[in-house]
Parts: structure tokens; sequence; C-alpha cells
């Protein structure tokens, strides 16, 4: 293949520099999100702001309908706030980079 090189990467003692200089390399630990900044965040995605207008629509056409838009409206909160524990668990057990190539055997970064 054109343009690929092999470099053998870094040695032992690099990466024992660069993990003692610049820290595990992790991304930017989240502030947990109470209840009320969940549903805010969620309310503010343009999906669930067209549901919103509809149901306003509906209520005022007189339509009963409404039951069923909230329900909607939980479920979307409950998945998201399931979602979000679901990466914070996969995140603080290493998540895709918990290990990088060291002279043929892996070796942890944390």
């Amino acid at each position: 293949m054109a343009g690929v090189t092999t470099a053998p990467g870094l040695s032992a003692r690099e990466a024992a520099d660069r993990l003692a200089r610049d820290g595990p390399h992790e991304p930017p630990a989240e502030r947990p999100r109470g209840l009320l900044r969940l549903t805010w965040s969620v309310l503010r995605e343009p999906m669930i702001l067209l549901l919103a207008a509809f149901a306003m629509l509906v209520l005022l056409i007189g339509v009963p309908l409404v039951r069923d838009a909230l329900v909607l409206a939980a479920l979307t909160l409950l998945e998201w706030a399931r979602a979000r524990s679901g990466s914070r668990a996969w995140r603080s057990s290493g998540g895709a980079g918990a290990g990088e190539p060291e002279q043929a055997r892996w070796r942890p970064l944390r």
C-alpha cells in the first residue's frame, strides 16, 4: 500500500515518560446531571420540541392523544438517562482505549 509506514511505536521508556509527563489518556470527566438538568437538555432537542409543538396542537384541537405524547416524552427521558449511565460505566471501565500495544504485549495505561 502506497504511503503507509509501519513505525514500531513508542519504546517502553518513552511510553513511561509520556505517561508520567501527560498522565493517562482519558476524556475529561463529565459532571453528573440531575433529573432537572437532564429534563432540560432533553426538552431542548429539536425533535422533542417538534413533538411538543404537535402535542400542543393536538391539545388545542381536542384530540385525546396528549397522553400518548406524554408517555413518549417520558420514555425518551428514561432512555436518555440509561444511555448516559451506560456511557459513564463504559468510560469508567476503560472504554475503547483501555490499553496500548507496547513491544508486542498490552499494558493498561491506568
